[in-house]
């Protein structure tokens, strides 16, 4: 399962069970990931073939790449993640999303410690 998140990460839940949180911010240098800085089409994800995609599957990510480069979470860091990506998603954008991604980054550099 992935969820995109405020700040473009993506928190991921895999089939055995682990979590982790990925940033796509440094892929988005790229042409081929580039339409993904539009919070319209990085909310609008799809799963196909087992891969996060997007853009009526013009754009995916391996999930390989995702389990060896995100940062592992427990599920207590998981279940405080979820509850962010259940928020109402007028509350990603603007002054509240960016309240929410300053949010993660501070988690995200707590749970690096």
């Amino acid at each position: 399962r992935f969820t995109p998140l405020p700040g473009k990460r993506l928190l991921c839940k895999y089939n055995d069970g682990k979590w982790n949180l990925f940033d796509v911010r440094p892929l988005l240098g790229n042409d081929v990931f580039s339409p993904l800085e539009s919070d319209d089409i990085f909310y609008n994800i799809d799963i196909s073939k087992g891969a996060p995609s997007w853009d009526d599957d013009r754009i995916d990510i391996a999930p390989e790449h995702l389990y060896e480069n995100g940062i592992p979470l427990d599920d207590r860091d998981a279940w405080f993640l979820e509850f962010v990506s259940s928020l109402d998603d007028s509350e990603k954008d603007g002054a509240k999303g960016d309240l929410l991604s300053a949010v993660i980054d501070g988690f995200v550099e707590y749970i690096s410690i």
